[in-house]
């Protein structure tokens, strides 16, 4: 009984800790062009402001994930826009992507990294 109640415990702290994890890969990189190429297109980087001066996918708009939610007035009209949202490491944009689905955002992209976004466009980052 004992042995079944902890096996029971550790599979649920397991999932609890994989959910919470919810950087992992990017999306493959045809998937991010296929994003990228809506019209309209609004791509997110929710770094803070120095991480983005330091490079950032050229058209990129910078809402930090922390501000999300007062700076709605910035983000698209539109709930069935495509928004492609980036990040350094895809922790924050992961967060920020269920934030924008809560909102009512329907076409949201978590592409995890700049760096992946700037592959996809076949550009660098800029400054």
């Amino acid at each position: 009984m004992r042995s079944t109640l902890f096996s029971g415990l550790l599979a649920a702290a397991t999932l609890t800790v994989a959910a919470c994890n919810n950087a992992g890969p990017p999306p493959k990189k045809d998937v991010i062009t296929q994003a990228l190429a809506e019209p309209n297109v609004f791509i997110l980087d929710v770094r803070s402001p120095s991480e983005f001066a330091g490079g950032h996918v050229e058209g990129a708009i910078n809402i930090a994930v922390a501000d999300l939610s007062s700076k709605q007035a910035l983000l698209p009209t539109a709930k069935d826009q495509q928004i492609v949202v980036h990040c350094a490491a895809g922790v924050r944009s992961a967060k920020a992507a269920t934030a924008l689905s809560k909102m009512g955002y329907t076409k949201v992209l978590d592409a995890k990294t700049s760096a992946a976004v700037a592959t996809a466009l076949g550009k660098p980052l800029v400054k």
